[in-house]
């Protein structure tokens, strides 16, 4: 799981579609991540505290019995079953309303569900004394949230206790997520207080260039080091279908009503996309998947029927490439993915010595190669978890920093063992350079005794196989339907929703104004976090000059004046030239749609060698003047109309072969308007 996984907290409520309230069953609950941040003021309970606890699990979930009702719009219609969950929705014990969060859906059926659930902020982790995060398996209800970030329980199930409803509305007055709206970048830095604004490259502290985009006021610098939180200036959607454009773009309303992210004249702007969407992935876990020529599937309701070249079968390239075209709009794509090459350590029977994962004796060197030649590896952190020791936290660290292709490396949720997975399906080859200082025992080999200090086996060949992916760029869910187990049963594939929708901000009154940057050059220009309308005056454009440019909807900067265009532009440039000044010399910078009247070659000494003399533009060197329109062996004024239009902002240049010549001089004078 990543931790930087955010989902929306709230769908728009839709006029005649009922609140969603299902009666669920939870078993098999599976511990998935422990919150991997130290607070450093004596959380007890992230993942290497006194007494670290879960605050994600992956639990099985049961549909008691489809929720019935009257409206006839909604995805089955009079009905709502498990395939109506989504990423976002919530879930609550019946008995004591512990809250939690539907983080991401691997598998749905009508009647089932898998998924991850989280305590969202870690809500339950600290009002539980001993910080038990998750309700207890057994009946709970699945509903979802209104725009205000309230829960939406209408009809109430009979399965509640008394103390459901008081519970579960203490729970959303506790920072409600619209009015505490979480937000999540990497190393964000911002501080309470800060005004957000957002731009293409993601959130900054607002200032006056980036102040047309603001968004909100930092209310929480967390949870962790990568959250924040805001008090939004304006309601945030998460429109469906989704909102065009990329984060940080203005969205209009087209001539026909709909939403566009290109501007216009007419057009005013009425959102600001202020997060990209996060795509629905779904992996199959059958490697080289096949299923019979015939085989039909319905995604999203689209049609698709599977049809092989040979064999009577279709195989993982046919299939998708068959399920990417039914989506012209490329709404599910199809792509045969890499079926992964995973090693697990191993410990049993631990090792007498250290009795887990781990080495008190560092450092211990190996290298690893998956492909592209052998990586060395030197373990030298420790403490992370245990101090002294190396642990599978303090591996994990020193593989991440080889920075290894394809090689991911994930630690247990208990911390006690971790997983190394070579994403493109390659041969993992671990070679054992030097031991523990402690006992002598090597990285890799034989689990046991001290056969090794973490049971990984030296070499693991890759099978290079492959398994069937599907992805929705825009985060929308991925509904699979079929009169039978055809295909999911040859593809590992279910129903599944695993990203959500970019999200959107209103914006007062539809307009807003744009800036003006004042940079040095085209390259300062071009790293700008430009939005449509914003104009750049670059002072040094080429050649010294200055020229204005404005950002367009197709995020191009187009020219809209330069420094030649501030009048009339004819002039004259004249040049002497003496046999010391051999070879090419610049005479004047000319730019775009200017035409060169005249050049006048005036020898004022005769050059005592045949010498020449070419006049050009750029890479074409005699363009304007060829050798034979002059004599330099001869006094005389020679005058050249060549006519010559600049297609480009270019240099007007002179070559002078002087071939040996002790005296001579001329000058030349190049006309253009």
């Amino acid at each position: 799981m990543s931790f930087l996984t955010p989902v929306p907290y709230s769908r728009q409520v839709k006029l005649y579609y009922p609140n969603k309230v299902l009666s669920v069953d939870v078993s098999n609950i599976r511990e998935v991540e422990r919150w991997p941040f130290d607070d450093a003021n004596g959380d007890r309970w992230w993942a290497c505290g006194s007494n670290p606890v879960a605050y994600r699990w992956e639990v099985d979930i049961t549909i008691l019995a489809p929720q019935l009702h009257g409206s006839n719009l909604t995805r089955e219609p009079f009905e709502y079953n498990g395939l109506d969950v989504v990423v976002g929705d919530w879930i609550a014990g019946a008995s004591d309303g512990k809250c939690m969060r539907i983080l991401e859906i691997s598998r749905k059926t009508e009647n089932s569900i898998t998924c991850v659930l989280e305590d969202y902020q870690r809500y339950n982790t600290f009002a539980s004394p001993t910080g038990n995060g998750i309700f207890n398996p057994g009946s709970c209800v699945i509903f979802t949230l209104n725009e205000d970030g309230i829960p939406m329980i209408d009809p109430l199930p009979s399965s509640v206790g008394r103390e459901f409803f008081i519970l579960l509305a203490s729970r959303f007055q506790y920072l409600n997520p619209q009015t505490n709206y979480q937000l999540t970048q990497e190393n964000h830095g911002l501080e309470v207080g800060d005004v957000v604004s957002v731009t293409r490259q993601g959130y900054v502290k607002a200032n006056a260039i980036t102040a047309d985009t603001m968004i909100g006021v930092v209310t929480e610098k967390g949870p962790g080091p990568n959250n924040f939180m805001i008090l939004p200036n304006n309601r945030i959607y998460d429109f469906d279908p989704a909102i065009p454009g990329r984060q940080g773009d203005y969205i209009y309303v087209d001539d026909s009503g709909n939403l566009s992210n290109v501007s216009q004249t007419s057009r005013k702007a009425v959102f600001l996309n202020i997060r990209d969407p996060i795509p629905t992935i779904l992996t199959g876990n059958i490697p080289d998947p096949t299923v019979t020529n015939g085989t039909q599937l319905t995604i999203n309701g689209a049609n698709v029927t599977f049809t092989g070249a040979s064999g009577g079968v279709a195989n993982v390239d046919e299939m998708a490439a068959q399920i990417t075209s039914v989506f012209a709009d490329s709404d599910v794509i199809g792509e045969p993915f890499p079926f992964p090459t995973e090693i697990v350590t191993n410990t049993e029977p631990l090792f007498t010595g250290y009795g887990a994962v781990g080495s008190p004796g560092t450092p211990f060197s190996i290298t690893i190669d998956t492909g592209t030649g052998p990586v060395p590896i030197t373990f030298t952190t420790v403490g992370t978890v245990q101090a002294g020791v190396s642990r599978p936290a303090d591996m994990k660290i020193d593989i991440d920093a080889a920075n290894i292709p394809n090689l991911e490396v994930e630690v247990s949720p208990d911390g006690e063992n971790f997983t190394l997975r070579e994403l493109n399906g390659n041969s993992i080859i671990i070679v054992n350079t030097a031991n523990d200082t402690t006992n002598n025992v090597p990285f890799a080999g034989p689990a046991g005794g001290f056969g090794s200090i973490t049971g990984l086996p030296l070499n693991t060949v890759g099978l290079n196989q492959r398994v069937l992916r599907l992805r929705r760029d825009n985060g929308g869910e991925v509904l699979l339907r079929e009169d039978s187990d055809v295909f999911s049963t040859a593809t590992g594939l279910f129903s599944g929703h695993t990203g959500s929708l970019p999200l959107a901000m209103n914006i007062e009154q539809g307009v807003r104004t744009g800036g003006i940057y004042v940079v040095a050059d085209i390259a300062e220009r071009d790293g700008l976090a430009a939005i449509v309308g914003d104009q750049a005056h670059v002072l040094d454009a080429g050649f010294g000059r200055w020229a204005q440019y404005q950002f367009d909807a197709n995020d191009n900067w187009i020219e809209i004046g330069n420094e030649n265009a501030t009048g009339v532009h004819a002039r004259s440039f004249r040049t002497a030239l003496t046999v010391a000044d051999a070879g090419t010399t610049n005479i004047a910078n000319i730019s775009v749609g200017r035409r060169v009247q005249s050049v006048l070659v005036d020898v004022t000494t005769a050059f005592d060698t045949p010498a020449t003399l070419r006049v050009g533009v750029g890479a074409s060197t005699q363009i304007l003047a060829s050798e034979s329109q002059s004599d330099l062996r001869r006094v005389g004024t020679y005058e050249i109309t060549p006519e010559y239009f600049s297609p480009s902002e270019d240099i007007i240049n002179v070559t002078l072969s002087t071939n040996l010549a002790t005296i001579g001089n001329v000058a030349i004078t190049v006309t253009y308007v």
